[in-house]
């Protein structure tokens, strides 16, 4: 069964910046570990972590590719 999350997280305007190319760039945290809510589709609230490590999985057996 495919899940999918939706989060929403604050960046601040010192951290975008325009390409010459016109695009935007900008660093944010895609997630963090821990112990977040989520609404279900008929509206009741599901708590679900995020363990590190799952978040930080690496499939190679050497650091520096991953």
């Amino acid at each position: 069964m495919k899940v999918q999350r939706y989060d929403q997280s604050f960046i601040e305007d010192s951290s975008i910046q325009e390409t010459k190319e016109g695009y935007l760039t900008v660093r944010a945290p895609v997630t963090k570990p821990g112990v977040f809510p989520y609404m279900r589709g008929d509206g009741s609230m599901h708590m679900e972590a995020k363990l590190p490590e799952n978040l930080f999985f690496c499939r190679y057996n050497s650091i520096t590719k991953c």
